[in-house]
């Protein structure tokens, strides 16, 4: 057999085929790019839920920690949305007039709570107050420059008094019965998109008995957003 004839009966890929084999890895590696970044997404995701739900109730405690009558908002929160109810401040209503209320249970159909709002005794900021979580290279991660930061939350406290159900108005405040309503909302980049809500009730030392909204089935508190039944 001559050179020629053994050159023409060799085998091999045609360009064409090459083509299509390149084609084919390359939406392979497209795929396992896109699964890779949709997990990396969901594992931040739920990085910022633990550390959002961690700084709701270290918020919470700290506030539950102070005494009595420190447990007001010691400025009038302000409302910075009416129209966006992912904003923490969207329940608010009537603030500037000294007779700042609150919709403690996340519904403008329901009946919004009174701030307790103390300029003297008051030890609670309504916030919002940033907290944040540093990459572990980032030095100059700080509340005041979040530019290198991993998260950012915003942490909003909204104080209100509840009134007993013995009384039509809580008058005295002494025996009034407090909310604490904590609200951490995401402040960087990606989910979660709507804040963690988180509540509980207190009252006066000594408080109880049939003044006590807590002995009251329909007294309800806030738990990521649910309604459910307060304990304390």
């Amino acid at each position: 057999m001559s050179t020629r004839a053994r050159l023409s009966d060799e085998s091999g890929l045609s360009l064409y085929e090459v083509l299509v084999a390149i084609l084919v890895l390359v939406v392979g590696l497209m795929g396992v790019y896109v699964s890779i970044g949709t997990t990396n997404g969901a594992v931040a995701a739920g990085e910022n839920t633990v550390v959002i739900a961690q700084a709701a109730q270290q918020q919470l405690e700290s506030v539950e920690a102070l005494p009595y009558a420190s447990i007001a908002n010691s400025s009038e929160p302000v409302q910075t949305s009416t129209t966006d109810s992912s904003n923490p401040t969207y329940y608010l209503t009537s603030c500037g007039s000294s007779s700042c209320s609150y919709y403690a249970g996340l519904s403008k159909s329901g009946t919004a709570e009174p701030i307790d709002y103390d300029a003297t005794n008051g030890k609670v900021a309504p916030g919002p107050t940033t907290q944040v979580v540093a990459d572990p290279n980032a030095s100059t991660c700080a509340s005041t420059n979040t530019s290198t930061c991993r998260i950012v939350v915003s942490v909003y406290t909204f104080i209100t008094n509840v009134t007993p159900s013995e009384e039509s108005a809580c008058t005295n405040t002494s025996s009034c019965y407090k909310r604490i309503t904590v609200a951490v909302k995401n402040a960087g980049q990606g989910p979660p998109h709507q804040p963690y809500y988180l509540s509980t009730l207190i009252g006066p030392k000594g408080g109880g008995g049939s003044g006590n909204p807590l002995t009251s089935g329909s007294t309800t508190c806030n738990d990521q957003g649910q309604a459910v039944v307060c304990t304390h």
